[in-house]
């Protein structure tokens, strides 16, 4: 009965637990309407018994509500497990996102810190280069006045350089041409602002490479040039003063200063994605316009660009260059104020300019030959008995390396007449012609030496793909001293070109151009051939390009000249070899006043820009591979240096006397 209060007590309907019985409500009513008995002991009536189904029915309403607990009790015990592990799992991530803030921070901290390392480091690295920079300035403005009387005078200056009226212009000259004119001038230039700083010993120049040298000075002054340039639309000028190869060498100059090095990148030497600081578009617009000073013996450059053939303050003069006062003392200065006033100034002409290059058969990156330089016995002569035979002495060969071609090039004669040349140079311009004169009726009147072929035995010269020389058969070649092509109308202080064969130099209705993309190829028999085409004038014909396949004994060779310079091509083993001269480079050049467009005729009027040339896009990378293969340093083995000049040994091994 307890039990069924109890539950009936639980369910909200206590004295109500058995309203669905009668019997039980009847007992219960009559219950109640008996009078109470005062003396406390009225005997309760016993309870009547519950049925079977009543109490069946009373235990499964208590197992349901004890399973409702139950599943009650579960709940909130799975509702606070879930709980705990939501804060469990939040704290964890908490503590996660606190580690990982700590550690980004941490991280963020040694990063600033790594940066400021190397933004303190690359601060004190660009101060160091800054500091040497200025040593290096500082030891080139220090130029002696001491010596010789400076033949333009103590106090004569270069012509006032006005900030947006003048064009920028930088300058490398050759001290020791012009019997050392060119050193006078410097010494002008170092006593004038603006071209103080800006025009360099371009042996110094080349010398200086080290970090901080003459090189990095001549690129931070080239760099200054093209931003100077550029605000006023400009191209930026170059001088470049010299002998006619100085053209090719302050090419390199130029080349090398503006080549990209990852090492140094942070100071301005990153790679624009060519292999230089500077974009193709900043090449092409930029790349500064070469006025030649003619300083060398024959200035068949200056002369044909208009510069005159003689350096400004010569004491016969430069051709077409008027002195005043000739013989008073501010004569060369004043044609020197003149000569650099024409360079700098904007309405000056510039041009384009073909420059050649001898590269590798077809797609090859080396060539297959070696290249050495005449030189004198040990009894100081360039021809002495050997084996009871008049020989040639040999030597490696020195700077530069043969690739670049600016004026012409020759197989033959006039490449040996220059080497002998070469061993025998003079301080003054009229010394150097009279010995050219002189080497060249030795050779034309001497014997064949046994390192050399007859004439141009074993030369065979293919142009366009077409066999060009010799003509007939292979035999023929013995007939020809010289065989070569002129890029400039003017070679050797007077030879020039005309395909249509005129004689004379007074009406060249077809010269030769340096600005059409095209060679003039040329044949010498020798005497003859200026009997048969009097005058000055060589026959020539436009071709592309050039490829040349020599075969000769072992122990042979061939000599060649290019702008002046000449060397000896030979195989070590006595193989034939072969190379290919084809347009390489496109650049602009500054014309001078006194341009005779006889010679040249008429300029082109086209846009003006440097690119590498090449029919394709293969070729111009090869040219530009050929390039920086130019420009590593003599010792690499990699670099041109290593692939083109011979060593001792491989003189030797060709059966060579040497020096």
């Amino acid at each position: 009965v307890a039990q069924a209060v109890f539950v009936c007590a639980a369910m909200g309907n206590a004295g109500g637990c058995f309203a669905d019985d009668p019997a039980a409500s009847e007992a219960s009513a009559a219950q109640a309407a008996r009078p109470a008995d005062p003396t406390g002991t009225e005997q309760v009536a016993p309870r009547p018994q519950q049925s079977q189904s009543q109490v069946n029915r009373e235990e499964e309403v208590q197992e349901a509500e004890q399973r409702r607990l139950e599943q009650e009790r579960t709940k909130i015990a799975e509702q606070q497990r879930q709980a705990a592990e939501l804060s469990a799992e939040r704290q964890r991530l908490q503590e996660e996102r606190e580690r990982e803030e700590a550690a980004a921070a941490a991280a963020l901290a040694e990063k600033e810190a790594q940066q400021a390392k190397e933004t303190a480091a690359k601060a004190e690295k660009q101060e160091e280069l800054k500091r040497l920079l200025e040593e290096t300035r500082r030891q080139m403005l220090s130029v002696s006045e001491g010596g010789k009387k400076n033949r333009y005078g103590d106090q004569s200056t270069m012509p006032e350089w006005r900030e947006g009226v003048n064009v920028p212009t930088v300058g490398l000259i050759n001290p020791s041409s012009g019997g050392k004119a060119g050193n006078d001038i410097l010494k002008v230039c170092r006593r004038t602002p603006y071209y103080d700083t800006r025009f360099f010993d371009i042996l110094a120049v080349v010398k200086g490479q080290k970090r901080g040298g003459m090189m990095d000075l001549f690129r931070s002054e080239l760099q200054a040039v093209k931003e100077a340039a550029a605000r006023m639309g400009a191209r930026p000028r170059l001088v470049s003063g010299g002998g006619d190869g100085t053209a090719s060498f302050a090419l390199f100059i130029v080349f090398k200063a503006l080549q990209a090095n990852s090492d140094r990148a942070d100071e301005g030497l990153a790679d624009t994605g060519n292999g230089f600081i500077w974009t193709n578009e900043e090449m092409e617009d930029f790349f500064p316009a070469l006025a030649q000073l003619p300083l060398g013996s024959a200035n068949d450059l200056g002369n044909i660009l208009g510069w005159g053939q003689k350096y400004p303050g010569d004491a016969s003069g430069p051709q077409g260059i008027p002195i005043p006062c000739r013989g008073g003392p501010n004569s060369a200065s004043s044609a020197l104020h003149r000569w650099f006033s024409a360079v700098i100034d904007p309405k000056t002409r510039i041009s384009n300019f073909d420059c050649w290059g001898m590269m590798p058969e077809g797609d090859s990156d080396s060539c297959d030959f070696k290249i050495c330089e005449l030189a004198t016995h040990k009894n100081g002569n360039l021809v002495a008995k050997v084996d009871g035979k008049g020989q040639l002495a040999m030597q490696p060969a020195g700077l530069p390396v043969p690739f670049l071609i600016c004026l012409y090039f020759g197989l033959g004669l006039f490449g040996y007449v220059v080497s002998r040349f070469q061993l025998n140079r003079h301080e003054t311009p009229i010394a150097n012609r009279l010995e050219y004169v002189k080497q060249f009726r030795k050779v034309i009147l001497g014997s064949n030496p046994p390192q050399l072929q007859r004439r141009n035995e074993g030369l065979r010269v293919d142009c366009d793909g077409k066999r060009k020389f010799p003509t007939k058969d292979d035999k023929d070649a013995r007939n020809y001293r010289e065989v070569g092509f002129l890029n400039i109308n003017w070679m050797g202080h007077g030879l020039h070109g005309s395909s249509d064969g005129a004689c004379c130099r007074c009406a060249i209705p077809d010269p030769v151009r340096f600005d059409d993309g095209q060679m003039d190829f040329f044949v010498v028999k020798g005497v003859r051939t200026f009997v048969q085409n009097p005058g000055t004038v060589l026959r020539t014909s436009k071709q592309s390009d050039m490829q040349v396949t020599f075969t000769a004994p072992k122990g042979k060779g061939i000599f060649f000249q290019y702008d002046g310079e000449a060397r000896f091509a030979f195989h070590p083993d006595g193989k034939p070899f072969s190379f290919h001269i084809r347009r390489v480079v496109k650049m602009p050049v500054v014309i001078g006043p006194f341009v005779n467009q006889r010679l040249t005729g008429k300029l082109s009027d086209g846009p003006v820009k440097f690119e590498f040339c090449g029919d394709t896009p293969a070729q111009v990378e090869q040219v530009r591979r050929r390039i920086f293969k130019f420009l590593k340093a003599p010792d690499a083995p990699d670099g041109l240096a290593s692939e083109l000049l011979a060593t001792k040994e491989e003189l030797a091994k060709a059966g060579f006397p040497l020096a």
